[in-house]
């Protein structure tokens, strides 16, 4: 797609103030592809193009679109949770929700599960809905004897983060557990 690099520095009008030509493109790409794999790989292409334009409701429109057609891809939901926690911090309860059907969704296909759990606990903490970390947590625990070649590994930056005053205090111990035995299992096999 050199064209798109070739448009990135032009730009154009459009509802949402002057954008990139590059996202008009590829827009007009979408609007030509049929096959779904052709449309997924033009709407990655799409949403990156939005990011880098710095315009957060153009992002955010790009992201609602890809949710809203693959709306049975866990990362096309979770990336618009994401979004709108951090772009509309004070629609807290559509991004929550947001958050919780890339969960579901997930859990439907049987893919990205611990992606998108990890995912709803950053939200979680980004806007204070500790019943958010929770639910998360309950499934991050009780998937950890679950393998998958769709998903993430166990995630632990944001352990400490969580407010263990706020939180479910059992979960969050069992998650530390989880923790604990990810870290000697590495140990084990690097020594």
């Amino acid at each position: 797609m050199s064209a798109v690099r070739v448009f990135r520095s032009e730009l154009v009008p459009s509802a949402f103030g002057p954008i990139p030509k590059s996202v008009a493109y590829l827009e007009g790409e979408l609007d030509e592809a049929r096959e779904k794999a052709d449309r997924a790989a033009i709407f990655v292409l799409l949403v990156g193009e939005c990011s880098r334009s710095c315009n957060d409701e153009l992002y955010l429109f790009a992201l609602r679109r890809r949710a809203i057609e693959f709306s049975d891809d866990p990362i096309s939901l979770a990336g618009l949770a994401f979004g709108i926690a951090v772009f509309r911090p004070t629609e807290k309860v559509e991004a929550a929700d947001m958050a919780k059907k890339a969960i579901e969704c997930a859990r439907q296909v049987n893919r990205l599960v611990r992606y998108s759990a990890t995912n709803a606990i950053r939200i979680g903490l980004m806007i204070d809905n500790y019943n958010l970390v929770d639910q998360a947590l309950d499934i991050l625990v009780s998937d950890k004897l679950n393998y998958r070649l769709e998903d993430t590994p166990y995630e632990f930056d944001f352990i400490d983060k969580i407010d263990k005053n706020k939180c479910n205090s059992m979960l969050l111990q069992e998650y530390r557990d989880i923790q604990h035995n990810e870290t000697n299992a590495m140990h084990r096999t690097n020594p």
